[in-house]
């Protein structure tokens, strides 16, 4: 971007890098050849071919060609200040025949940025150019002002700012009456129905239109004569004496926009041609028009028609989850506290529910039994934060009471104690989402001479990854530990406790291998590795023991489209094993709002709305008798039923509010294998071959003697690695475990939809602005503020009918519309442009 002074010495931003490389830029080239920097220019040439190209051969044989004439043996004079060793990733996405359209953006952007016009714009070579680019481009008053498009209108007004002031209201009021009056006016309505909204729209329009450019001579449409404005008027007042008819209304100003025409092509137009901001004009009209992508994401957005790109901001703003626990537990609180490592990403917790003392001043309590009253006491903490995230609420035993109650037995038998619990746990905090496993233990009070209580002791481990894996191992440790005074419990020893643990369950690993994906998947997946499952590895063999293979595409179908998806179950194990698998089988996507997979009923309370949400609850599904003897209609993938639902606990002792499951919700019973949505609501279909080819995989990895049913009796079985052995390496082939063959199952499919959506994505710099600060491309999801619009510098520009005329045959276009617009899919885009543009080089 260079700025060129106007005549009366304002400046004027004049971008020429988009023409370089294009057919119409003679005039460029030769200014390059003399500043000695040709090799660059070819470069940047070949870049925009490969740029034009829709094919994916014809990409990659043009990406070739580039590396093989320009970056492997890399020259200075073509490459300028860019670094070389930065080139790594763009070389080794074209050997493995994944580089993405986005790759070449930025390398040409790097070039280009290495380019000073400066010299340019003071020489005589610069009025040459001003005047091909006129007769290359003929401008007409219409092009410019035919569509109301502001990036185009906003140079007549600056011109007209600039020369001619008092004259900028005549054409603000021609584009009023075309953009907030004429669209009123051809709402289309039935003849017969009067629509009282309408008609009050369409009177506040008109008076605001005549109040402010023609009520009298000091009007800002000067142009327009005196005569027609008192036509205007009495035309006005003629209109409301008579019934209401919008059709009416629309030549209303017709003659008065006829006179601003007029002016603009005789008085205005001519001079406009001849000036700086004409030739802006043109540039940035030829860079839209050589650039697809930066033309849809500049194109005005109307509300009716639908997206046709994909527009994010650069570096894009962080999305904070609906619900997050904000409430929290000073480290005061506790009895014993032990200060970690600051690096040291732990939180040990312990806490118990205890017998209240009778002189106490508490007025609330967890749990009362007859006359004792208990109370929760804080005993021990472990961390470096002066306080941590209030989970009690996740802790908590199901039931009403966190006490258990036995009657004593009157044989001389002791009583047992109720055996120790663990489950696991993920919430949503301010500062990401943070995991906990708890481990319940109980202590026996004896003080009441008709029952024994049991009262719990909660030891939470809190950390931003799960330590579920581990549980096996801490359950085994703990006991030794905790047997040991609070005093003595030192934050060492649980830091040595948690490490030990670290270091068995590796040790059980190091003989596995790490699985290999082949190229295109592991670009797909971003190099995700899949580490084989052990044979008692829960996630995601767990889901499958729950749910069929269509349930289980429903819920992920649900995920991707951004409805709220609840999972029921009576345990939380399953809920949160459950929930992990689904996210597991969705990688390389990322869910980006609340997370809850076991989400208490107290906190269930505060979901309601319709953000998205991923919960699971302890409850049974209860179904209104009005729905229990319909008949289910089969879908063409999954049986999708859709009933008036009422949630409940296990106990039936509450009821879930149904704001919680009202809108976009897709209920998932865990216990009974069935999928239930709202009445009146749906999902969009997946493609249907690519859901059977799903099935199919996954039945020839779980149930092999069925999918080869033909022919398993005189052939060896096959291997599971043999089963998904189009998606890894063949080293890795002999190493893969039923559960690893699912998770590969699932990436296959996931890349046989989106495989291709890294060539429909590209970087488009804000170059160009409205006027005085005000850029044309905002955040689109955020209002600009009172005090500036929110400016960036780049957006991020995904094609929505470029991919979905590239991807035709697999139809479901809905389904792909409504991922397009959701944040994981976002989030999948911007991690997917990271493979090239690191991330200091993204954020200058």
């Amino acid at each position: 971007m260079e700025t060129v002074k106007t005549r009366s010495g304002e400046d004027l931003h004049l971008s020429l890098d988009g023409l370089l490389g294009s057919p119409h830029d003679r005039i460029l080239y030769m200014y390059l050849c003399q500043a000695g920097l040709e090799a660059m220019y070819n470069l940047i040439a070949e870049i925009y071919k490969y740029t034009r190209l829709r094919d994916e051969a014809q990409r990659q044989e043009q990406a070739e060609l580039i590396v093989k004439t320009f970056l492997e043996k890399p020259d200075v004079a073509a490459l300028g200040d860019v670094d070389i060793a930065s080139l790594g990733p763009l070389l080794k996405a074209v050997e493995s025949r994944t580089c993405t359209l986005d790759m070449w953006a930025e390398l040409d952007s790097r070039l280009k940025a290495c380019i000073e016009w400066g010299d340019f714009f003071k020489a005589d070579m610069f009025g040459d150019f001003c005047n091909a680019i006129r007769e290359r481009r003929p401008l007409s008053l219409t092009d410019l002002i035919g569509d109301c498009n502001a990036v185009r209108l906003r140079y007549l007004e600056t011109w007209l700012r600039e020369f001619h002031p008092q004259s900028v209201g005549n054409l603000l009021f021609w584009v009023d009456v075309q953009t907030t009056f004429m669209p009123l006016v051809g709402t289309p309505t039935p003849s017969n129905v009067f629509s009282i909204a309408l008609f009050e729209d369409i009177q506040v329009a008109v008076r605001r239109i005549f109040n402010i450019y023609l009520a009298d001579t000091s009007g800002n449409a000067c142009v327009v004569s005196d005569e027609t404005k008192k036509d205007v008027l009495a035309r006005i007042l003629m209109y409301q004496g008579e019934p209401f008819s919008p059709p009416r209304y629309a030549s209303l100003f017709k003659a008065a926009q006829d006179q601003v025409v007029k002016w603009l092509q005789a008085k205005v137009f001519p001079n406009f041609q001849n000036s700086l901001h004409c030739i802006q004009c043109i540039v940035e009209l030829e860079w839209l028009d050589l650039h697809p992508l930066a033309h849809k994401a500049f194109a005005p957005s109307r509300k009716e028609a639908k997206p046709t790109a994909v527009v994010l901001p650069l570096p894009s703003p962080d999305v904070a989850p609906s619900y997050s626990v904000d409430t929290t537990i000073s480290k005061t609180e506790y009895t014993v506290v032990f200060p970690t490592d600051a690096l040291l990403d732990l939180h040990v917790c312990v806490f118990a529910v205890v017998r209240a003392p009778p002189a106490t001043a508490a007025t609330t309590f967890y749990a009362t039994v007859g006359d004792a009253k208990f109370q929760c006491e804080y005993q021990l903490f472990c961390g470096a934060d002066e306080a941590h995230e209030d989970v009690k609420q996740f802790c908590y035993i199901p039931g009403r009471l966190p006490v258990q109650v036995h009657p004593r037995s009157n044989r001389h038998v002791p009583e047992k104690a109720p055996a120790p619990l663990v489950h696991a746990f993920a919430c949503p905090t301010p500062s990401g989402v943070r995991y906990g496993l708890c481990f319940t233990t109980w202590t026996c009070d004896t003080s009441n001479a008709a029952q024994l209580l049991y009262l719990p002791t909660y030891t939470c481990f809190l950390t931003s990854t799960s330590y579920w894996h581990l549980r096996s191992y801490l359950e085994e440790a703990l006991p030794s530990l905790r047997a040991l005074p609070l005093a003595a419990q030192e934050a060492s020893l649980w830091v040595k406790v948690v490490e030990d643990c670290h270091r068995m369950y590796h040790e059980s690993h190091q003989a596995q291998h790490v699985l290999a994906l082949r190229p295109p998947l592991r670009v797909f997946t971003l190099n995700m590795q899949l580490p084989p499952a052990q044979a008692n590895d829960a996630v995601p063999s767990r889901l499958f023991s729950d749910l069929n293979v269509q349930n289980i595409v429903l819920a992920m179908t649900a995920l991707l489209v951004e409805h709220r998806v609840i999972f029921v179950a009576k345990h939380r194990d399953a809920l949160f094993l459950g929930a992990e698998s689904l996210l597991r089988l969705l990688a390389p996507f990322r869910w980006k709002h609340t997370y809850l997979p076991f989400c208490p009923a107290n906190v269930a309370a505060q979901l309601k709305g319709d953000a998205p949400c991923f919960v699971g609850l302890e409850a049974a599904v209860h179904l209104k008798r009005a729905d229990t003897y319909t008949h289910r209609i089969r879908s063409s993938i999954c049986n999708l039923q859709r009933a008036h639902v009422v949630l409940k606990t296990p106990d039936g002792s509450f009821t879930y509010a149904s704001e919680l499951y009202a809108t976009r919700t897709v209920i998932v019973d865990l216990d009974h294998d069935e999928v239930y949505t709202p009445m009146k609501q749906d999902l969009p279909e997946l493609p249907l071959t690519k859901v059977r080819a799903l099935e199919l995989a996954v039945r020839a990895v779980q149930h092999p003697h069925l999918a080869h049913a033909d022919h398993f009796l005189f052939q060896p079985e096959v291997a599971l690695g043999n089963v998904c052995n189009g998606a890894i390496e063949a080293k890795s082939v002999p190493h893969v475990q039923p559960a690893d063959a699912i998770c590969l199952c699932f990436v296959e499919f996931l890349h046989s939809l989106f495989g291709t959506t890294t060539q429909y994505f590209s970087t488009v710099p804000n170059t160009i602005d409205l006027g005085k600060n005000r850029p044309a491309l905002t955040h689109p999801r955020r209002r600009p503020s009172a005090d500036g619009l929110e400016f960036y510098a780049q957006f991020l520009v995904f094609d929505i009918e470029d991919f979905l005329a590239a991807n035709m045959e697999m139809g479901c276009r809905e389904f792909f519309r409504q991922v397009f617009v959701t944040e994981a899919f976002h989030d999948f885009l911007m991690r997917q442009r990271l493979r090239f543009v690191s991330a200091p080089a993204m954020s200058s």
